[in-house]
């Protein structure tokens, strides 16, 4: 889910059981996110996780460029909840609807949150080109070529 709700506390038994069953038998466990439109919720998710001493490798999904009323659209169909309140809000702009819209910030301030403290709180990042494959390869080539921008 985009916007982890659940007490680590009622995870931690499942995360913790399955991981040792599946180190056992030499299989890698980790924890993957749907795509997400803010990074608060989610890192405080993982570092709840982490207090809780869970540490599990985790992965967050983002959508890469992609229209805000598109995103908009997923977001109601996927169920990301509160999350999706910070995506309205942008869209509160009209013209912002029309233009796609790009994880650098997200990028950043995931980058950002993680490098503050000595254990990362997030492991890697997914991307989810729901603007097509093509608008996805463009946004890395720059982001490559020029680095993750901030609005």
């Amino acid at each position: 889910m985009s916007i982890p709700t659940a007490d680590p506390h009622r995870l931690e038994l499942p995360c913790v059981g399955n991981r040792h069953s599946a180190t056992g038998r030499g299989l890698g466990v980790s924890l993957i996110t749907q795509f997400v439109f803010a990074s608060d919720p989610v890192l405080d998710w993982a570092a709840r996780f982490r207090r809780s001493e869970i540490d599990l490798p985790i992965t967050v999904g983002l959508a890469v460029p992609t229209k805000l009323s598109d995103l908009i659209r997923y977001g109601v169909n996927c169920g990301v909840g509160a999350s999706l309140t910070v995506l309205q809000r942008r869209a509160l702009e009209l013209r912002k609807l029309l233009r796609p819209v790009e994880p650098d910030s997200l990028l950043l301030e995931i980058a950002d949150k993680t490098s503050k403290d000595g254990t990362p709180l997030i492991s890697g990042i997914h991307f989810f080109p729901f603007g097509g494959l093509h608008d996805f390869l463009a946004w890395q080539d720059r982001a490559l070529r020029n680095g993750i921008q901030s609005d």
